[in-house]
């Protein structure tokens, strides 16, 4: 985490308490008069100066939820007004994450004037490739005479694994596996060399019971390999992998380039595989209530 020059020479004193990661750098944020600002898709946390005038974050256990815009548009055909409700949301960087819903299920949304606000049920979702998404609410039913939503209780799903799980491997062995964790097993098949490439392939397999990922998803579920070279903990990723689809499992081939490695032949000592792999994948419904977020 970041932190601006200016704030750095204050003294705040806080007590966290346990509390959640996200509730601790709000209220942070709020006694030093500053704001949370998150980039890089969650791998970069700053507090700057300057209190937020928008809504408050809601924080729900590892996920932050901030409304972020309201974005009004007029139809051109029909001169319809349509409202969208725009929000931040991000999580711990520390859990996998693989998708989440683009539009938030709207379950009771009510106005400064006591009226109720409709937003259209919608089932699309966004993958991940970091920490944080911006989600979309579209607002039906705003007038004139509503100066801000009062409530609004939404959900969402996000598809997440609780941990991360580290496989080690020497290079001494060809072939085997790995003790299973948490019903997930990993073992060698094959490591040879081929021309100047060291190629190895691994069988992996899932608990059953995961939610479901198209084929266009599944390069989400790849081990991250790391090569590690022990005398100086150097570390090397593999030049070029093959992850598919095999029986109930999957198949996961990678290649690293000895000549880049400066090895004339695969090594045996000195050396050693990690893969790093998501634990057991569920479906989260995650509940949220936001207030007094103004309108246009």
């Amino acid at each position: 985490m970041l932190l601006d020059p200016v704030l750095a020479k204050q003294i705040v004193p806080f007590q966290s308490q346990d509390l959640p990661f996200w509730t601790v750098l709000d209220q942070l944020a709020a006694q030093s008069d500053a704001r949370v600002v998150i980039r890089e898709q969650g791998r970069r946390i700053e507090l700057v100066p300057g209190r937020s005038t928008g809504g408050a974050a809601r924080v729900v256990g590892p996920i932050r939820i901030l409304p972020t815009e309201i974005r009004s548009r007029l139809g051109l055909q029909d001169t319809a007004s349509r409202y969208e409700l725009l929000l931040e949301v991000a999580c711990e960087p520390r859990f996998p994450l693989f998708r989440i819903d683009s539009h938030p299920r709207v379950l009771r949304a009510i106005a400064s004037n006591g009226k109720a606000v409709q937003s259209p049920a919608t089932n699309s979702r966004i993958n991940l490739e970091g920490a944080t998404a911006t989600l979309t609410i579209p607002l039906e039913g705003v007038t004139r005479e509503m100066v801000r939503l009062s409530e609004i209780e939404a959900e969402f799903r996000l598809t997440a694994a609780n941990e991360w799980l580290t496989f080690d491997f020497t290079t001494a062995k060809r072939d085997g596996a790995t003790p299973a964790q948490a019903g997930i097993a990993l073992g060698m098949r094959q490591s040879r060399k081929q021309g100047t490439a060291w190629v190895i392939d691994f069988d992996y397999s899932r608990p059953e019971g995961e939610p479901a990922f198209e084929s266009f998803e599944m390069q989400q579920l790849a081990p991250e390999w790391t090569l590690i070279r022990e005398r100086d903990n150097a570390a090397f990723r593999p030049a070029e992998r093959d992850f598919t689809e095999a029986g109930r499992g999957y198949r996961d081939r990678i290649r690293f380039d000895l000549e880049m490695l400066q090895l004339e032949a695969i090594p045996t000592t000195g050396w050693k595989l990690q893969a790093r792999v998501s634990g057991p994948i569920r479906e989260f419904p995650v509940r949220f209530r936001l207030e007094n977020i103004p309108l246009p």
